[in-house]
């Protein structure tokens, strides 16, 4: 729930693709492209190709599907099999590129690969050469490599006559942030922000979807423009708008967390959460899931993995090593409206013939952030391994579902 309306955010309009193509970035970003495509590996004697041989038609240059994307291309026909380019092309690659992708057509010699590069500055975020290669007539190979690069306009930046933020954070509280000491973080984190590729696939369904506003208020109090965070898992992006122009989608490396920093969360107290230990049927369980239900009228949130104390019925610390769920991409924030719950799952090992068992009654549950411990009884002794158990971070219980 976005608390400040900012308006439309997609880039397309008159405003926007004027200032790309008036922007200094965006030079830099064709000039790199040109540089990479011409590190592409080619065998002796390859030629370029004018024209398509399965069509004979002219190669039309790629267009960017967004105006922060810089595309560029290139085909060649190689005198070598399919086979021979493929390892050519594998064995020379340039010394700065990294292999993030490779891919076979199954039933084919066709292959590809993707390499990204380093990129400096804050011009450039991204840059990537694919290359793929398949056969074509008689002991030939066709060539093709695509190059995309990222870049950021010179203005997508807070600027610099900012003088407050009005920062609000899964409907948390409205909050005004005053003072060049309170606006830099937010200055030199944004500057920092990578562009997202356009027409990336759609998040990982699932995932609680955590919103973040920010309003930019200049020196009058005039607004010159907004941000907006959309948090859904790891396709977290960030939307701009500054004066008339829209800004492209940015990844979110660490904002939700810097606002979460400065106050823009109601984060939940210990007296706000009542929590139970929800037992299976089983009296041996593998699993159980701690139940924390928000019993106050405050909507309030939660971030991070727990720290689990287990507690004999005597009220005794059973020593148990405690391990993070890695199928979660990451912790994510969870609210509860007033009556909602949040759960923790914590997991004994699969295979466990030999593992002791210690029987629990109640289990102390830290959260990150959140000052004080709560208390989490069950309605009757269970017995669990001993370790190690792996524990999910704070989730929703909503559309979020986890198989153990």
């Amino acid at each position: 729930m976005v608390l400040l309306a900012v308006g439309a955010m997609a880039l397309g309009t008159a405003d926007a693709a004027q200032t790309a193509s008036a922007d200094p970035s965006l030079p830099l970003a064709r000039a790199k492209a040109a540089r990479l495509l011409a590190l592409v590996p080619l065998p002796a004697q390859t030629v370029s190709l004018p024209t398509d041989p399965h069509t004979g038609r002219r190669f039309a240059p790629p267009g960017p599907s967004a105006s922060w994307q810089v595309l560029t291309a290139g085909h060649w026909l190689a005198p070598v099999p399919a086979l021979t380019a493929r390892s050519y092309v594998s064995s020379h690659q340039p010394p700065t590129a990294t292999q993030t992708g490779v891919s076979v057509l199954s039933g084919t010699l066709a292959w590809g690969e993707t390499l990204s590069f380093p990129t400096s500055g804050v011009a450039i975020t991204s840059a990537t050469l694919n290359i793929s290669i398949s056969p074509y007539g008689s002991g030939q190979a066709e060539i093709d490599a695509t190059v995309q690069v990222l870049w950021k306009p010179t203005w997508e930046q807070i600027p610099s006559t900012t003088r407050a933020l009005t920062v609000s954070v899964d409907g948390g509280p409205a909050m005004v942030l005053k003072g060049v000491r309170k606006i830099a973080p937010f200055a030199r984190l944004f500057s920092r922000l990578s562009n997202v590729e356009p027409d990336l696939p759609s998040c990982p369904p699932g995932f609680d979807p955590q919103t973040a506003a920010v309003k930019l208020t200049g020196a009058r109090g005039r607004t010159i423009g907004a941000l907006t965070i959309d948090d859904l898992g790891e396709c977290n992006k960030v939307l701009a708008r500054l004066g008339r122009r829209r800004g492209a989608p940015l990844w979110d490396h660490g904002l939700l967390d810097l606002l979460w920093r400065e106050g823009g969360v109601n984060t939940c107290r210990p007296s706000q959460l009542t929590s139970t230990i929800k037992l299976p049927t089983s009296n041996r369980a593998r699993s159980i899931d701690i139940e924390m239900k928000n019993t106050s009228s405050i909507e309030c949130s939660v971030d991070g993995y727990p720290k689990l104390s287990f507690l004999t019925p005597q009220h005794r610390t059973i020593e148990v090593r405690l391990a993070r769920d890695r199928r979660h991409s990451k912790a994510s924030l969870a609210t509860a409206v007033p009556g909602g719950v949040l759960i923790i799952t914590a997991t004994g090992p699969k295979h466990r013939p030999r593992c002791p068992t210690r029987t629990i009654e109640s289990v102390t549950i830290g959260l990150p952030r959140i000052a004080g411990e709560l208390h989490a009884s069950a309605n009757r002794p269970v017995s669990i391994c001993a370790g190690p158990i792996t524990t999910s971070p704070v989730f929703n219980p909503g559309p979020f579902s986890v198989a153990f």
